[in-house]
C-alpha cells in the first residue's frame, strides 16, 4: 500500500534543535543570581518536566532561597521566545524541506506531531514559513499516539498507509503501536537500533525499496 500519510516529529527531525530546548532554559534565567545552578539542579531530578512546570519550580526553589525573580509564568514566556529565535535560526536537518515539498507534489498529506507544547510548537511553523506545508501541527499535553489514531481516523486510513518519520524512541513506539511505518533520523535524541530504516539526510527516505510513494 501507498504513503498517504507522513507525520513528522520537529526537533532533530525538520530542525537541528534537540539542543534548543535544554539552553532555552539557562536563556529563560539569564541574569537572575545563582539561575543556572538552580535550573540545572531542577532538570536534572526531573527530566521529564514541562517548560511550565520547570519554570514554576525554579521561581518557587529561588523564592525560598531569597533570589528576586519573576514568576513561572513569565519565565516560561522568556523561554518560548529564547526556543522560538534559536530554533528560526538553526539550520534544517538535511533534506527536511526538500522531502516535504516532494511529499506535496504527490499529494501526500503531512503533519507535524511533536513533545512541545502546541500553540508554540504552531507558533514556530509559522515563523519558520511552513504552515502552507502540513495539514496540521499538534503538540502537548495530548500524548502523540493520541495525535496518531486522531489523524488516521480524520484521513479514513489505517497505518499501513501512515509513516512517521523522527529522532526518538517515543515517535517509533507510537508508529507501531498503528501498524505504521517509521524512519529514524540519525543525530538527534535516539540511538539507531538494528533493522531500522535510518537516514542522515530526509531525501534519502525514497530509496527505501519497502516504501511505496504515489507517483514512484
Amino acid at each position: 500500500m501507498a504513503i498517504k500519510c507522513v507525520i513528522f516529529d520537529f526537533d532533530g527531525t525538520i530542525k537541528q534543535s534537540v539542543a534548543i530546548k535544554h539552553e532555552a532554559y539557562y536563556s529563560a534565567v539569564e541574569g537572575i543570581e545563582r539561575g543556572a545552578e538552580i535550573f540545572s539542579e531542577i532538570i536534572r531530578e526531573f527530566p521529564e518536566m514541562t517548560r511550565y512546570s520547570g519554570c514554576d519550580l525554579f521561581a518557587e526553589r529561588a523564592r525560598a532561597l531569597g533570589i528576586a525573580t519573576p514568576d513561572g509564568a513569565t519565565l516560561a514566556e522568556r523561554y518560548t521566545k529564547a526556543c522560538e529565535d534559536a530554533i528560526a535560526a538553526c539550520p534544517a536537518v538535511p533534506g527536511a524541506y526538500e522531502f516535504i515539498d516532494w511529499l506535496r507534489a504527490r499529494n501526500v498529506d503531512c503533519f507535524v506531531v511533536s513533545g512541545t507544547p502546541q500553540q508554540p510548537m504552531r507558533d514556530t511553523i509559522v515563523r519558520i514559513g511552513l504552515k502552507d506545508h502540513f495539514v496540521n501541527v499538534f503538540g502537548s499535553p495530548t500524548k502523540k499516539p493520541t495525535h496518531y489514531r486522531n489523524i488516521l481516523r480524520d484521513r479514513g486510513i489505517t497505518g499501513e498507509a501512515l509513516l512517521v518519520i523522527g529522532d526518538g524512541d517515543d515517535d517509533k513506539a507510537a508508529s507501531q503501536e498503528l501498524g505504521g511505518h517509521f524512519v529514524r533520523v540519525r543525530g538527534g535524541a535516539g540511538l539507531s537500533q538494528e533493522g531500522e530504516r535510518v537516514v542522515t539526510a530526509l531525501t534519502e527516505i525514497p530509496s527505501f525499496t519497502d516504501l511505496a510513494f504515489p507517483g514512484t
